[in-house]
């Protein structure tokens, strides 16, 4: 089974859900993530992570609401994921950070339109 199928029959689409019901919670993330995209081994997908901090942040802050709850959920479990010691692949070995970045790749890819419309509102506020 590749890396994408495992990550769909999981619960990081649950955990997603449950987690944007809980505002303390979307902040602990946020917070986690900042810390993350600083990782090297992120460094082919740090301008990816930067639009997906900037959409959430801006979802949790109140700002964008012309989006799907179910895209939402998506990115954050794999938002949660990446963050997370305890998924497929533990970060801390050799190319650990091969199969974070691989979720991160394919959940812009499905919701390449949503980030689309994201980064128009976004240019607009500007």
């Amino acid at each position: 089974m590749d890396i994408i199928k495992k990550f769909q029959n999981s619960s990081w689409s649950k955990k997603g859900k449950s987690t944007i019901k809980d505002p303390a919670k979307m902040m602990l993330l946020l917070e986690k993530l900042r810390g993350y995209m600083g990782k090297g081994g992120l460094a082919s997908i740090r301008e990816d992570l930067t639009v997906m901090y900037s959409y959430v942040k801006d979802i949790v802050g109140g700002r964008y609401r012309e989006y799907g709850s179910g895209n939402l959920a998506l990115i954050v479990g794999a938002l949660i994921y990446l963050v997370s010691p305890f998924d497929f692949v533990a970060d801390f070995i050799p190319f650990g950070l091969v199969d974070d970045v691989a979720i991160i790749s394919w959940a812009l890819n499905r919701l390449s339109e949503e980030f689309n419309r994201y980064r128009q509102w976004r240019n607009m506020q500007e």
